[in-house]
Order: C-alpha cells, then structure tokens, then sequence
C-alpha cells in the first residue's frame, strides 16, 4: 500500500499557501504530472515527505520503508520532481481502532478519565441556573424568541418560497449563523467553560457590528463577506477578496463604535476596551490564563476540567446579555413586509428590549462606565423599530 504524507503549514499562518499546497497535492494524488507546479508548494511537500519518513506508521517504523521507493519520483521533469513516494505497510482500520481501546480504555470504559470530567460539567450546570436565575431567565427567554422569529420566517417561506429578487436567503443565512454561535457559546457556558463560549462571541460581535452597517445602507453583506464582483478562484484573487473583506469589517467597525462613529470620545474609548478584551481572550486565551492563574494562587486545589469561578461566569453573563441586545435590535429586518411577524411577536420584542435594558443599566447602577456606553451605542448606532422590513441596501458609493 502506498501512504503520501503531507502536513500543509500552521493553522492561521499563510492560508493562501495552505490552499496552493492542496492543489499541489490533489494534482500528486491524481497522478497528474504538472510540470506548471509551484515551485514554492514543491519546497514544502519535500520537506513534508521527509519528515514522513522519520515518523512511525501504526506499529512499523521506517526500516519497513522499500529502500527501492526513495528513488522513485512522483512528477519526473516537474517543477516536484525532487518528492519521493514512500511504501510503507499500514494497520488495518480495526487494527488500529483496537490498539486504542486496549490502551485507553479505564474500568472497562474507553477514555474513563473522562467520567469524572463529565461529572464536573454536569454539577456545574446545576450550580448555574441556581446562581443566576434572573440572568439565565433573560438569556433563555431571548434564544427561544429567536428561535421563534427564524420559525417565522421559514413558515413563510414555506408558503411562498424565497424572495425572486434580492438576497433574502443570504440575509437569513447570516442571521442563523448569528444563532448557532450564541447557542453554541451557551452550551459551553452551562458545561462550565464560560470564557471559551466568550471568544465565540467576538465573532458575534463581529457580526452584529457588520449587520448594523447593513442596515444604515452604508455597505452589503456581500462587501462585508469579501464577495467580490467577479468571483477569482486563484490564490491571488483569494488573496484580493480577503483583504477586501478586511477593509471593509475594519471600515464599518469604525463606523459603527469606532474612531469615526463620532460618539463622544469617553464612550468610543470605553467601547474600544469592550472590543479589545474579544481578541484577548481569542488570541492567547489571556483573560481564561489571568482567571485560572487566580484562581490556583487563592490557594484552591487545582482540577482537571471546569471549576466555578464566578468572575469568569459574571463576565460571560454581562456581554451575552449586551450581544442580546445587538442582535435583538436587528431582528426585524428579517421581516418582508411591514410588522409582517405580527402584534404578539412585536409585544414580546418589547418586553425583551426592555428587559436588555434594565440589565445593561444595572452596570452602570454598579459604577462600571460600560454600562453608559453600551446603551449610547444601542441607542444611536442599533436605534432600528419594531417597523424595519427587509430592503436591498445599496451600500458604499
């Protein structure tokens, strides 16, 4: 059996050349003999294939490999000609789905240590909605709701099909995207893994901030997800679109709470340390660091898993319910028609505006400027009614 090797860079490092070493490979598997190959993707796959050759393949080592293999070349004349295929013999599927289990399983269990993680979990999801109530209450009662606004919109649709014109679906596929974030950043919270759910929410944060560019008609979702005019499945029009979609988040972010949203300058400052402490804790992990390194020199035992640290709970619960908020405020733009949801659904949106408020407010009740901010951001930048409608934003000029 013949086995090709190949790792292709870091995670996050040089994506355009992820996707031009894919290709090279593709071509490789495909027998394809590319001489057109890019000589830089060439220099990455030999340096791979020979660190494959120095790894251990299921239960063989290297001294399996056909010697008569290493002069083999897999695209003589190219600009890969330098790679070489290895033969090297496998373990089957079972083989090596056995090993695991032999090595891994703890009391007639596979990956047992698990248990008590699991368990940690659990206790401290209990430990949550008793310690939060009115919190959970708030968080809860606003996901069901949006739940029932996108339910809304597919039994519409269900009825009379996809608008012909426009980009209703996209606008929808956005919105839901928003929802599968927030909710998957909930399921870690009550897991025990609050400030792991919060790096999600910088990319809903992200999003909501774009969303409301949208709706002021100052740029498309297409501008924002990088769509250019004329789609270039090249690695530099790859390269084109991402920093078109670069700009344009860093130009409406701006826009929206930044250095030209002409907000008063104490709430642009306030809100920039809001949106700095997303990519601190996305980058680096550095606020879930501080917390846990806190938490051990307090002189608490150290455990494997989630532990209850409440300022890390307290932190998760304050932007989920400004995030909320957000995202609550452009919720009727999903509507087609005027009021189109109906007299109950505009009543319930009330009663959770209200409700957002009241908590955000309460930060500022406790000192924290926060507070202040947020509500003049949501107040000038996120001031949509229950009567905004779908509409095709023409966007920058």
């Amino acid at each position: 059996m013949t086995v090709t090797v190949v790792v292709i860079c870091e995670h996050g490092k040089y994506a355009l050349g992820r996707e031009e070493s894919r290709r090279a490979v593709r071509n490789l598997i495909k027998g394809v003999r590319n001489r057109q190959a890019n000589a830089a993707d060439a220099f990455k796959l030999r340096a791979v294939v020979a660190f494959g050759s120095r790894c251990r393949f299921g239960s063989h080592t290297t001294s399996n490999i056909d010697p008569a293999s290493r002069s083999t070349n897999l695209c003589p004349g190219s600009a890969l000609s330098g790679l070489r295929y290895l033969k090297v013999d496998v373990m089957t599927t079972d083989e090596w789905q056995k090993r695991l289990e032999d090595t891994f399983t703890v009391n007639g269990l596979i990956g047992g240590h698990l248990i008590e993680v699991h368990e940690r979990e659990r206790r401290i999801g209990t430990q949550l909605v008793n310690a939060f109530r009115g919190q959970n209450v708030l968080i809860d009662s606003f996901q069901s709701f949006f739940v029932e606004t996108l339910n809304l919109v597919l039994e519409e649709i269900g009825g009379q099909g996809w608008p012909k014109s426009g980009n209703y679906a996209l606008t929808f596929a956005y919105f839901n995207t928003i929802f599968r974030r927030y909710r998957a950043a909930e399921v870690l919270y009550y897991s025990g893994y609050p400030l792991e759910g919060y790096s999600l929410f910088r990319d809903i944060k992200d999003r909501a901030l774009l969303l409301c560019g949208v709706l002021h008609n100052v740029t498309t979702l297409q501008h924002v997800m990088g769509m250019l005019p004329v789609f270039d499945d090249t690695p530099e029009g790859h390269k084109k679109a991402t920093r078109a979609r670069k700009d344009e988040e860093n130009r409406i972010t701006k826009l929206i709470c930044g250095t030209d949203s002409e907000l008063p300058p104490g709430v642009a400052a306030e809100l920039k340390f809001w949106d700095d402490l997303f990519h601190y804790e996305l980058h680096g992990a550095r606020l879930s660091i501080t917390h846990e390194l806190a938490f051990l020199r307090g002189g608490m035992a150290n455990r494997v898993g989630p532990t209850f640290h409440q300022q890390a709970f307290t932190v998760y619960m304050n932007r989920a319910a400004e995030l909320g908020w957000l995202i609550l405020r452009l919720m009727p733009y999903l509507q087609m028609s005027n009021r189109a949801f109906g007299e109950e659904w505009h009543r319930k949106h009330e009663v959770l505006d209200d409700s957002f408020r009241m908590m955000v407010q309460s930060l500022s009740n406790l000192g924290k400027p926060i507070g202040d901010a947020f509500i003049a951001l949501v107040e000038t930048k996120f001031s949509f009614g229950p009567d905004l409608k779908y509409f095709d934003p023409g966007g920058p000029a």
